[in-house]
């Protein structure tokens, strides 16, 4: 890797770091002010005049009472001194982890898997969470709506950067330290990067695995009979090939991403992936989808979108009966199996292909809007016209 320029962050003073960090916590009462302004200065001068550390303890504060006794409780606490800790991370920015709820926490270390200075949506964070199991089921409740909440929890405490340009928070990304500090809490566990990097043993321990680039053919070092500990594997520019014997070496992936133009086929053995819950083909060069994938009943989320040679789906789709996501808007398809309408957990269809004239059609070239009346679940729906140009109709969310 090449060396990385080092920009010199400028600290703030210690007035304009307590303006910060009563901006940050919403502190406008003036009897708070004045109670607060002793304890709030000395954590200022804590953060060394950072303008990050003074954002992320303030994420912290905004989950406490406003009170004295509150604030010296994290003033005092002992995760600000974690010396076995990188200096880097020491402080404000470890605190910031260490309070972050179980699931939170999880969620925020998943972070570590994508490019720096990466863009990240919304809906594929929330696909990804509730994929990796992170997101807990609530009544009332869709587990994509509590992982939305969890992205605006992130925000509101500041280890999510909000895109400006979209006033709904939709995008957003993350603090190059705060990926840091998620891939060095998570090391062991997570790895982004060459795996040929990796010896034999700390392979053996992998979970989630995050390659961004590789040559030829994607290959995981190791011995071809080895079966891996890995949960998700993320291919985010994929080359033409994938080694023949690699998705038996995971049995127990559960999160499957094979992105880009390189990707013209998908094995077979792809059908042997019994446990996986998300599997991203988006942007890929693939023709058609094997039938084998009619077994993976575990599967949640099916991305399909930007195919741009993929014309049919297979029958084995209307198999899929815990399928929360599909998506294909952007794919070209001319031929679509009959029975969508029994996903009956299908919360979220983008790319639901209908015909110009509404009409019934004997080819199943399209799918009949009834089918869309058993979905009680549906909240995300997008539909694609047949007849000329591909149309772009929202309808999100729809109520049921």
């Amino acid at each position: 890797m090449g060396a990385k320029h080092t920009q010199q962050v400028e600290r703030m003073s210690v007035a304009s770091g307590w303006e910060l960090l009563c901006k940050r916590t919403y502190l406008e009462e003036e009897e708070d002010v004045q109670n607060l302004t002793s304890v709030g200065i000395q954590i200022v001068n804590k953060c060394g005049g950072l303008p990050l550390a003074i954002r992320v303890i303030a994420g912290v504060l905004t989950t406490k009472e406003k009170s004295r006794k509150e604030w010296e409780k994290v003033l005092r606490s002992n995760a600000w001194s974690m010396s076995e800790l990188p200096e880097k991370f020491r402080g404000a920015l470890y605190l910031s982890y260490d309070n972050l709820p179980p699931h939170l926490k999880q969620c925020f270390l998943s972070l570590c898997l994508y490019p720096e200075d990466d863009e990240h949506p919304i809906m594929d964070l929330r696909r990804m969470w509730v994929a990796e199991g992170f997101v807990k089921q609530e009544e009332g409740l869709l587990m994509e709506e509590l992982a939305e909440q969890y992205y605006s929890e992130l925000i509101r405490r500041s280890l999510l950067q909000p895109d400006p340009n979209y006033v709904d928070q939709g995008r957003c990304t993350v603090h190059d330290l705060l990926r840091s500090l998620a891939q060095y809490l998570s090391r062991g566990e997570n790895f982004y990067g060459d795996p040929q990097s990796l010896d034999a043993t700390a392979i053996s321990k992998l979970r989630r695995l995050s390659i961004p680039e590789s040559g030829e053919i994607v290959t995981i070092p190791g011995p071809e009979t080895e079966r891996l500990r890995l949960r998700t594997l993320l291919l985010i520019k994929s080359p033409p090939r994938i080694e023949q014997n690699l998705f038996s070496r995971v049995p127990h992936l559960q999160v499957l991403l094979l992105n880009g133009e390189g990707i013209e086929c998908i094995p077979d053995s792809v059908g042997s992936l019994i446990h996986l819950r998300l599997l991203d083909l988006d942007r890929t060069s693939i023709s058609r989808l094997p039938d084998s994938i009619g077994s993976l009943t575990n599967l949640q989320i099916l991305n399909l979108q930007d195919c741009k040679f993929l014309n049919t789906l297979p029958r084995g789709i209307t198999r899929l009966c815990c399928l929360r996501r599909l998506g294909l808007d952007g794919t070209p398809l001319r031929s679509v199996p009959e029975g969508i309408g029994r996903l009956q957990l299908l919360n979220d269809l983008d790319g639901f292909v209908i015909n110009a004239d509404g009409s019934c059609n004997t080819e199943q070239n399209s799918w009949d809007l009834e089918e869309l009346q058993s979905l009680r679940q549906l909240r995300w729906l997008d539909l694609s016209i047949l007849g000329g140009n591909v149309t772009q109709i929202p309808c999100s969310p729809l109520m049921t």
